[in-house]
């Protein structure tokens, strides 16, 4: 099967060679209702809500971030500043580097072995998955506090004695 390509020009000047990807529904993929067990609780991973973001959406959001706070910005650029992100991010990894912005996170780049695995399908066959670079997000403390206040630590005073009171 052959896919065609298209050459792009981003808002950066750089020139990408650009697939198509797989045709979906305009519409947010969102997960059925959480299965109920026996026990009359959902687990957390029934409860949690799966929605993709597209890049649209998400400089659309900044958007509106930037002008709550009276500043102003269309959303071509709101879209470019994204872009360029993702590039900057790409750009990075690419040459070995990790992208730590702090409070949030880090992105990596991880080098994967060669490994063999038994084939999903046909559990006599080994397969071998090739050695390869896996990107990885490793999220900083206020992006883990944030998700779980519970998890924050408890700020606990010590009281120092006065000098004066040792006499």
């Amino acid at each position: 099967m052959i896919k065609k390509t298209s050459q792009v020009t981003t808002p950066t000047g750089k020139s990408v060679i650009k697939t198509p990807a797989k045709v979906e529904t305009p519409e947010k993929k969102i997960a059925k209702e959480p299965e109920v067990p026996a026990e009359g609780k959902p687990s957390k991973k029934a409860e949690a809500k799966v929605v993709k973001v597209s890049r649209k959406e998400l400089s659309g959001h900044i958007r509106e971030k930037i002008m709550a706070a009276n500043a102003a910005i269309s959303a071509k650029v709101a879209e470019m500043v994204v872009i360029a992100f993702e590039e900057s991010v790409i750009e990075a990894l690419m040459e070995g580097k990790q992208v730590a912005l702090l409070g949030f996170g880090t992105f990596l780049a991880v080098d994967k072995q060669e490994v063999v695995r038994t084939n999903p399908q046909d559990p006599q066959q080994k397969i071998t998955i090739p050695a390869h670079v896996a990107p990885r997000f490793k999220p900083g403390k206020q992006f883990k506090v944030a998700l779980n206040p519970s998890d924050e630590p408890d700020e606990t005073v010590i009281e120092e004695p006065d000098d004066a009171e040792e006499e």
